[in-house]
């Protein structure tokens, strides 16, 4: 519905979208909060907030409490859960750089996610009392009650978020220590202590946005993680670590959606919103309610292990020999198995068959993070789009079943996704602002092809005639081959001019481009090598689904399985991703397979542990000096 509405639609458009943003920004303040002390992009926040929902809906439920009333028992719950969370997983890591953190956080979404599908199911709930439907009427516009509610928690949460911080002492020392963490120890104030207050009051806010959410939405468990995107646009539209400016944020951000709702439709407002949340990353890095520095952003995140000094011993000659007749032996071991064993039933065929897929991807987001040290979220978004590559092109005849072509296409195409957004991205933003850039890059992708009609299936996506299955093998070879390219690629990068440039730009930009080594260009070659290697990665795995979705393709399991997968082996090695990916596809499938009820909370307990007790991956263990560098 195009055309410009009536000023009474536009009136009523405009007060719904203040009253639904505020929800947006009740979830954001506490993330700039977070991310402003801290540097902690902190995934879990939306989960968070739909367990706190819950724990307002059992209250009301069974206790018989009204919702606003649950405030004295939701919010000091919250606040002691923040800290709890502090205490238990993020003082461990708090020096080792935000990549740790990030996946932590991660950890602690599937984790909660599944806990709660596993107590409560995930059907969906909602508080339902005999205010909800009541609206107030004003100068002739509707006002939902509850969500003028919301509006109002929002808008307390800010200010007393805002006279904490100006006010009080603690206060004083959390915004010492955001400016110069270093400087603020010299004063007396303890890290550790502006960290675990910061991070309460940063979860504590949950809590009223749990309330507003159960009183105006039907909920269940995996809610949170849009939530997060949602508080994440409004935290960069606002400025990181501004806590008015995550407020009205999230207010132009629900504007924004309400009003592009009306002129064309729902399924086109996240679009939008990921796309004015690019913009705003790229000319106003600072927010838009903040007075512009002229400076592009920089957060100074690196990868998690990246920067870590190494000592690297080079192998005798003896021991490269024997590593090289090592795996040619596997190598070999690999290719017999599907001889040996049936591919079409044999289970452990298909095990391998996905390692190798995970190998590919993890290596090529190592290219990129390891090397280069910017943080890449976007893996989902070239996986899912070299998918749709293959599958178009076939059901329109472009090229046949299992073509060079299509896996190339694929493959290109996503290397020219890359270029196009790493461009104007690595041009202007680094660390954090990067890996927020990149993140909604696949929800984006999700929307468009939802929304591309018969030509992507719409939501449904498309089916690929299963009639050219003839058997497994092909498919484990073809991920083998890619797994071998992907290191091999990698490898020769490394080893080369290439790979000296990239690890200077990583060690220390600003060197490497007074001797003459372009950044831009380097970090640009890694960024879309590793697209091109995620392109033909989601290819071979539509060829094996025959059915290719926005949800399942688009996932965001794709981008954050192979950065684990890394962190487990070792960011910024070769052997790194490989026996991260080995190691971790193996537990995550016995774990299906063992563990069936309850296997995604195994898969989040596993994150958090591979972080907090294995930082710097396997091969820097050095067993018994086998797998090096």
């Amino acid at each position: 519905m195009l055309g410009f509405p009536s000023f009474e639609i536009f009136s009523q458009l405009l007060v719904n979208g203040i009253l639904f943003g505020a929800m947006y920004g009740i979830a954001a303040i506490g993330l700039s909060l977070i991310f402003g002390t801290m540097r902690i992009i902190f995934l879990a926040q939306g989960t968070i907030i739909v367990l706190a929902a819950y724990a307002c809906f059992w209250l009301f439920k069974l206790l018989g409490i009204d919702p606003y009333l649950s405030i004295i028992i939701v919010i000091p719950g919250c606040l002691l859960f923040g800290s709890g969370l502090y205490q238990a997983f993020f003082r461990r890591i708090a020096k080792a750089g935000p990549g740790p953190s990030l996946l932590i956080a991660f950890g602690l979404l599937v984790l909660l996610e599944n806990l709660m599908t596993v107590l409560w199911s995930a059907d969906t709930r909602a508080i339902r009392t005999s205010y909800t439907a009541f609206g107030l009427k004003f100068l002739g516009l509707r006002i939902s009650f509850t969500r003028l509610m919301a509006f109002i928690m929002a808008i307390a949460s800010a200010l007393g978020v805002s006279l904490f911080l100006k006010k009080t002492l603690m206060g004083k020392a959390v915004r010492a220590a955001s400016e110069n963490i270093e400087s603020s120890t010299l004063v007396g104030i303890t890290p550790h202590w502006v960290n675990t207050v910061t991070f309460a009051i940063g979860i504590g806010l949950t809590g009223f946005a749990g309330i507003s959410t159960a009183t105006t939405y039907g909920f269940d468990p995996y809610f949170g993680f849009v939530f997060t995107l949602k508080a994440l646009i409004a935290v960069a539209l606002g400025g990181m670590g501004n806590i008015l400016g995550a407020l009205l944020g999230g207010i132009f951000l629900g504007m924004l959606e309400s009003m592009v709702s009306f002129q064309m439709s729902a399924g086109w407002a996240d679009a939008i919103s990921y796309g004015v949340f690019l913009l705003v990353l790229l000319f106003r890095p600072e927010g838009l309610f903040v007075r512009s520095s002229g400076k592009s952003g920089d957060g100074g995140m690196s990868a998690p292990v990246a920067a870590a000094s190494q000592t690297v011993t080079e192998p005798s000659a003896i021991a490269k020999k024997a590593r090289i007749a090592f795996l040619c032996l596997l190598l070999l071991a690999l290719c017999v198995v599907p001889f040996v064993l049936d591919p079409d039933t044999n289970y452990i065929v298909y095990l391998l068959f996905l390692a190798f897929i995970y190998m590919a991807l993890a290596q090529g987001w190592n290219l990129m993070a390891g090397y280069t040290g910017e943080i890449s979220l976007g893996t989902g978004a070239f996986f899912g789009l070299g998918a749709y590559v293959v599958a178009i092109g076939w059901t329109h005849g472009i090229f046949g079943f299992f073509s060079p072509l299509g896996f190339i296409l694929a493959g290109l195409a996503a290397a020219i996704l890359a270029i196009a957004i790493g461009i104007p991205l690595l041009s202007r933003l680094r660390g954090d602002y990067f890996a927020l850039g990149t993140l909604g890059l696949a929800e984006i992708l999700k929307i468009l092809f939802i929304q591309g009609g018969s030509f992507t299936g719409g939501p449904v996506g498309i089916t690929l005639p299963s009639s050219a299955y003839s058997s497994f093998r092909p498919y484990y070879f073809i991920a083998l081959f890619f797994a071998l390219f992907a290191a091999a690629v990698t490898y020769f990068m490394v080893k080369s001019r290439i790979g000296l440039a990239l690890i200077a730009v990583r060690d220390d930009e600003t060197a490497a481009a007074a001797y003459g080594v372009n950044p831009l260009k380097y970090k640009i070659l890694a960024f879309a090598t590793g697209a091109f290697i995620a392109g033909i990665c989601g290819s071979l795995q539509a060829y094996y689904l025959f059915h290719i979705s926005p949800d399942g393709f688009f996932s965001f399991e794709w981008t954050l399985y192979p950065i684990l997968m890394c962190m487990l082996g070792g960011v910024g090695t070769i052997t790194g991703p490989i026996i991260g990916a080995f190691f971790l596809t193996i537990m995550f499938e016995m774990a299906k397979i063992w563990l069936p009820e309850v296997h995604p909370m195994f898969s989040g307990i596993l994150i958090i542990i591979v972080v907090l007790f294995l930082p710097t991956g396997l091969v820097r263990l050095r067993l018994k000096g086998f797998f090096k560098k």
